[in-house]
């Protein structure tokens, strides 16, 4: 891959070169065959620098937005993009590397084509590691809510059964069928609690109410 980069590097350059003799870049890259590589609007970019952490809340599965910058192209894709979950993060005191070809396979599995809605800057990869958190229990006198959470104030004194970023089981009952689906919790919350979660293949966020470890139940 860096071959590649450095290859594309040296034709722009040369192109470059080629213009500043006279005519248009465009003129010049067209008589030469050569590929001017820009950034496209409409896709959303992936920046990776060469190292990220994450922190303890994000201790099961690592949503792309929490070890690379993800910006342009259009809201819906750029949400879509930011949840992805890129793998498990690293024990305590431990790393791994996630590389773009990493990424990219777990795009596709997500729905993305990687090729024609991302694109890919900074680093080829980056090493991740896990940092520790500060207490999420909030003191007596405050509100009692916790920071990234939705939830309500009974649950800084609560058992935490659900963790964002965890992957959960979600219940949908409709009389006597049952259906169990999965997805991503986006809150933290003890059971009773209301936290939003992703469905695996969606962007958008449903609301649910924590009934047990790693399981939510859909609000009628």
């Amino acid at each position: 891959m860096k071959t590649r980069t450095l290859f594309s590097m040296v034709n722009t350059v040369c192109v470059l070169l080629l213009a500043a003799e006279g005519g248009s870049t465009a003129a010049v890259a067209a008589k030469h065959g050569t590929k001017l590589h820009a950034h496209s609007s409409k896709k959303v970019i992936v920046d990776l620098s060469t190292s990220a952490n994450v922190s303890q809340t994000d201790d099961d599965y690592m949503r792309l937005d929490s070890i690379a910058r993800v910006s342009g192209g259009t809201e819906a894709l750029r949400n879509k993009i930011a949840g992805v979950l890129v793998g498990r993060s690293p024990f305590a005191g431990s790393s791994r590397t996630i590389n773009v070809d990493d990424i990219s396979l777990k795009l596709r599995q997500f729905g993305i084509d990687p090729d024609t809605q991302a694109d890919f800057s900074g680093s080829d990869s980056t090493i991740v590691s896990l940092v520790a958190s500060q207490s999420t229990t909030a003191p007596a006198a405050a509100s009692g809510t916790i920071t990234g959470s939705a939830t309500t104030a009974s649950t800084a004194a609560s058992v935490i059964s659900v963790k964002y970023g965890q992957l959960v089981t979600i219940i949908i009952s409709d009389g006597d069928l049952t259906i169990t689906s999965h997805g991503t919790a986006r809150d933290n919350g003890a059971v009773g609690d209301t936290v939003r979660v992703q469905r695996e293949g969606h962007y958008d966020y449903i609301s649910t109410i924590v009934t047990g470890d790693h399981t939510v139940t859909l609000e009628n």
